[in-house]
Parts: C-alpha cells; structure tokens; sequence
C-alpha cells in the first residue's frame, strides 16, 4: 500500500474509532489490566510480506481497514481476555471477538480468534504459534503496542515496546521493558547513590578555579560559557550539558560498570556513532581542562595548592555541563554544588549502548533511567537540559540558549517535541509533571528537580578521592 492510501485510510479509521469498538472490556484479568489507553495509535497489518492494512487501536479493541480483492472490508476486533501465558514467559494470549464488515455494513465475517505473541528482535514482528492456542484455529499477525500493564511488570517481564516507526515503517525497531517500573521508583527514592565522604578545602579550591575559567575564560581556542545567565553564543551549551549525561549514562549497575569516570575522553567512546556530534564538545572541555591545570600548577608554584594536584576529567565534565546550564539562566547554584573527586578510570571506553537512544519508548527509556537508580521524577527533571537542545543544526526548543525549561514542556505536553524520549513523557505516570512544569509559574521547582537530579547524576559510580591524591586511572 503507497503512504498515500495508507495515510486515506488511516483517516477513514478514525471515524470509526470516534464511534467506539465496543463497550468496557470484562475484567479483570491476568495482567492485572487489560489494553492501555492508546487510542489512535497506528500499526500495520502485513500478511504473506506485504502491507495490506492499516488499524488504529483504542483501549478495548481495534478497527482496520482491509483490502480484499478491490473492496475495503473494515474489521473490528474486541479483546474478551488478555493475560500472560504463564507456561511461557515473555508471551501473551488474548480472545479476540473479530466481526468483518463489508462497505454497505453487511458482515462477511464473525470469529473468536486467539492471539499469542511477543516480539523479537530477529522478527520484527509478533511471533505466533499454531500451538499455542490449540482450541482455536485462526490466529491474528499484526503489529501491535502491548498494554502498559504488561510491558515492565512482573506479570509479562519481557513484554516487548515497539520503537519508532510510522506508516511507513513495517519494520519498526523492537525493543524490551524489562523492569518492573512501579516497584523501582519506588525503591530508588529511598536509595541515594554515594558522593564523596567529605569535601576539602582543595576540593573547593579546584572547584573554583575550574569555575573561573570554565566561565569567564578569555582563551580564544577555550572561551568562557559566560558568566550567570549571560550565555556566550558562539559556544554550543546543550552539547556540553549532553557530554556530562554521556560520561555517566553509561552506567550498568549490575555488572558496575561504567558511569562518571572520564571515559568520555577516550577515542573509542568519542567518536562512537551516539557521541559523533560530541567530538568537537569533548575537544573543547579538554582544553578548559588544560587551562585549569596550567593554573593549578601556578598556584602550586607559589605555595597556595599541594603537589600533584591535577583535576580529573570526570569532575571537568560535570563541572562544564553544570557551568552551560548556569551560563543560560538555570539553577544559578548549580556549578557550586558539583562534588568534586571523581577518579578517572583507565583507558578503556565504556559500553555506548546503554545511553538511552531518542527513539524509545516509555517503557523502555523508564527502565534504563530506574536501572541506573534514578526516579522517575528525576526522568522527567533530567529531560529539561533538552531546553538547550538541538537535533540535525535546529534547536529543539524556542529558546535554545535559555535554560527554560517550561518551553521544553510545553512541548513535551502537546506532543511536538523532538525526540520521541520527549513525547513519550506524557505518560500516564510522568504526565503530571510535564503539565506542571510546562508553567512558567513553577520555574523554581524545576530547577530545584533538576539541580538535585544532575548531582545524582554525577554520583553514579563514580569512584571518589579527594584532592590532591591521584585522580587518574586508578581502576580497571
């Protein structure tokens, strides 16, 4: 089917939708659930490799525009049950009550069908099995959203979210929820990732020049990001906050890897496919990093610094991130609340992979932010640096060189927001702080959030000396 005529029939398919499937689903059932609310979302039909049609979905049911033999026959599906299959884990089943209705509205059709699936990878599809539903013979193979209640629940633990994708894009990306949400943000507020045991007098001195120069640096290859809310154009602030998330978004908790260890400035991580934009960013940190020294290396000089002091990259990393958002008017107490002590590791680079990618879905971009020990608050609050985002040379935001934030939700909230990270904030369970923070009037809450969920940003396995003990690539 061209775009053209999936797109007429999509739109066809809404009226049927305005008029409704079919009344409230029985319940409740395995899943605790049933369908989520999803309605209009858009899936395609394939059948023997070809994209036959198009449905959109509500939150009991289905309708879908079928092409057979010339004629548009339109089906609706009602689901009568949906659980976890519980003799195999990551499938679903569901009773499908289906009725095919010709144009004049005449049925042509009437069966119960039973739907088992999951998504793979390999696929890109709903796996089906003849066997899996052994008293009903016809089964559906479609695309479909599995419901919110199963995807990152124990119920169906390895549900799967489909990514990206529009009409299309048959062979959209499939990716897992793995976690139980719910259960995470709450476990994650209570546990605090560890900072540094104390903060010297050192500590606070290489803060502070790092601060100087960082800001007001007059150094034509590494100028200042500008002075509180006084942002120097020429230098790009959503890249260097992008570069401070980077080094630590790698984290993997389980295996403790990862995380805010300077890896960043290695040439295997660089200039990896995810952080190719990041080069010249990274380049730039490095050289305020050189000017930090050469000053620290003075003040050594002349008695004011011990011996061997030496700022690690991980610490100038959050510290030229925080130094960006203050730069565009953010938390104007951001770069001093900056731990400092963060030990850089050695030379390796760290798995690039688990950054999470623009394209996820809510489930999948929720579980990687709980993996690492974030809430789902500090989800939504990290979200915000895209105020100063851009994307393909085209800010993201109105006001790109403004630490905003309510901008940025404005948009989240009327889904036009760049990525579909972004829009997918909308959900049910971040909704409400998108819609609270999208108002200007709730500024100082946001970047209160966010001030507090970019320090617990830095601390996420990051390995903590105090100055001026070594700094550099103590661990493998």
């Amino acid at each position: 089917m061209h775009a053209r005529a999936s797109q007429l029939l999509a739109l066809g398919l809404l009226a049927l939708l305005a008029a409704g499937v079919s009344g409230a689903l029985p319940g409740p059932f395995a899943n605790e659930g049933g369908p989520s609310f999803i309605n209009g979302a858009t899936f395609l039909l394939d059948e023997a490799g070809g994209i036959v049609a198009v449905a959109l979905v509500a939150d009991d049911g289905y309708v879908a525009g079928i092409q057979s033999n010339g004629t548009l026959l339109a089906e609706r599906g009602v689901y009568t049950s949906w659980e976890c299959a519980a003799d195999m884990p990551g499938y679903y089943r569901s009773l499908v009550q289906v009725t095919v209705t010709d144009p004049t509205g005449a049925v042509v059709d009437e069966r119960t069908v039973c739907e088992l699936g999951t998504m793979t990878d390999s696929e890109n599809r709903w796996a089906q099995s003849e066997t899996g539903c052994p008293t009903v013979t016809n089964r559906i193979n479609r695309f479909f959203i599995p419901p919110a209640a199963i995807v990152g629940t124990h119920a169906c633990p390895f549900a799967s979210m489909m990514q990206g994708g529009d009409l299309d894009a048959p062979g959209r990306k499939l990716l897992q929820a793995t976690c139980n949400i719910a259960a995470l943000d709450q476990a994650n507020r209570a546990a605090v990732p560890a900072g540094p045991s104390a903060q010297t007098a050192v500590d606070v001195a290489v803060r502070n020049i790092a601060k100087q120069i960082i800001l007001f640096s007059t150094n034509r290859n590494a100028p200042g990001v500008g002075g509180p809310g006084t942002p120097n154009r020429a230098i790009r602030h959503g890249a260097l906050l992008r570069q401070a998330f980077h080094d630590c978004g790698t984290y993997n908790k389980p295996a403790r890897t990862g995380g805010c260890n300077g890896s960043l400035r290695t040439q295997s991580e660089v200039g990896a496919g995810v952080n190719a934009n990041l080069v010249g960013t990274v380049a730039l940190v490095q050289r305020y990093r050189q000017l930090i020294n050469a000053e620290i290396n003075r003040q050594i000089a002349a008695g004011k610094l011990p011996a061997g002091t030496a700022i690690s990259y991980a610490d100038t990393f959050q510290l030229t991130g925080a130094a960006a958002v203050v730069a565009t008017g953010g938390p104007a107490n951001l770069i001093d609340r900056v731990e400092m002590g963060r030990v850089d590791w050695a030379t390796r680079s760290d798995d690039v992979s688990l950054l999470p990618a623009r394209n996820q879905g809510f489930g999948t971009l929720a579980c990687r932010f709980l993996a690492m020990g974030f809430t789902l608050r500090d989800l939504v609050a990290l979200s915000a640096a895209h105020t100063l985002g851009a994307v393909n040379g085209r800010a993201m935001t109105p006001t790109p060189q403004t630490f905003d934030g309510s901008d940025y939700f404005q948009l989240v909230s009327r889904g036009t927001a760049a990525f579909r990270t972004d829009n997918a904030l909308t959900d049910a369970r971040t909704a409400q702080l998108v819609q609270r923070w999208s108002s200007s009037a709730n500024r100082a809450e946001l970047f209160s959030a966010f001030a507090d969920s970019y320090i617990k940003m830095g601390r996420m396995n990051a390995f903590w000396r105090s100055y001026p003990q070594p700094a550099q690539y103590v661990r493998a």
